[in-house]
């Protein structure tokens, strides 16, 4: 019937595509109907949810190809679905700690330091940048404003004293706390005002961009679950560390395809917010 909006491959991958997400999701159905209020019924209820929505994205997908106006309707039921898989990932989890329990031992911690010990120097650089005037130093720090610095100055800290065991965990939420502050002032800044971030107004070297103040949102985020043990601080961990470079990534790709004016990086923060991502997710890789 809607055949002719496409190719004979493309119509074929299509029905392929269908027949494989429904019978998921009919497999899936029928293994929750059969363990209830458990982990595996759980697990195969949320993947199977998640499965039918990727089937109602795979339908409407071609049905309405050519609609306008349709991207919102496609990535919230992408975002659902991604929830759901989550959900099911979380549950699956819950039976692997059952059948293979691990210890609260903390490993990889000797990373985690050295990655924030180099964003604090790349920070520590920017600070001093009038100072030395090196013009390759410059160039490399680019436009990163002083709050923008200042901010990535609290993360590295912040992961540091996380990693020193030594250190008291009202410091590393102070600091993670004034680097969220940071972020959130920026945000409320650009979507309720549309202003600059007040701070970033008394401050020299320029705003600081929306992009680093998810980053720091997301960062400051991950640096306190850091701090918690289990299986849904364990989640959040790596949900937050792969938004840090979701977020990172994606707007350099837009800047390099597109020389998007508004998604302007300073090539040290970049770098620096990548860094903070891997850290993260190194240290929840290694500390579940």
């Amino acid at each position: 019937m809607f055949s002719y909006l496409l190719s004979e491959t493309q119509w074929d991958l299509w029905l392929a595509a269908l027949t494989l997400s429904v019978s998921s999701s009919i497999i899936l159905i029928l293994n929750y109907s059969k363990s209830r209020k458990t982990p595996i019924g759980n697990a195969a209820l949320y993947i199977s949810i998640s499965s039918l929505i990727w089937t109602i994205v795979t339908i409407t997908a071609y049905l309405y190809l050519g609609v306008p106006n349709l991207a919102l309707y496609f990535l919230f039921l992408a975002f659902l679905a991604g929830i759901f898989t989550t959900l099911g990932a979380y549950e699956r989890a819950k039976i692997q700690s059952i059948l293979t329990p691990s210890g609260e031992e903390r490993h990889g911690s000797r990373t985690l330091l050295a990655l924030s010990v180099l964003v604090l120097a790349i920070a520590l650089a920017g600070i001093l940048r009038p100072i030395i005037n090196s013009p390759f130093l410059n160039s490399a720090m680019g436009s990163a404003s002083i709050l923008t610095t200042v901010g990535l100055i609290l993360i590295s800290a912040s992961l540091i004293v996380l990693s020193r065991p030594e250190f008291p965990k009202r410091l590393i939420y102070l600091l993670a706390g004034a680097a969220f502050t940071i972020g959130f002032i920026v945000l409320f800044g650009y979507y309720a005002v549309n202003i600059m971030s007040p701070l970033d107004a008394f401050l020299p070297g320029g705003g600081t961009s929306i992009e680093t103040a998810k980053g720091f949102i997301l960062a400051s985020l991950g640096v306190v679950f850091a701090t918690q043990r289990g299986l849904k601080a364990w989640f959040a961990k790596i949900i937050l560390a792969m938004g840090i470079l979701f977020v990172v990534l994606s707007d350099l790709y837009t800047l390099l395809e597109f020389h998007h004016p508004v998604l302007l990086w300073a090539p040290s923060v970049a770098l620096s917010l990548i860094l903070i991502g891997i850290a993260q997710l190194w240290g929840a890789l290694k500390n579940r």
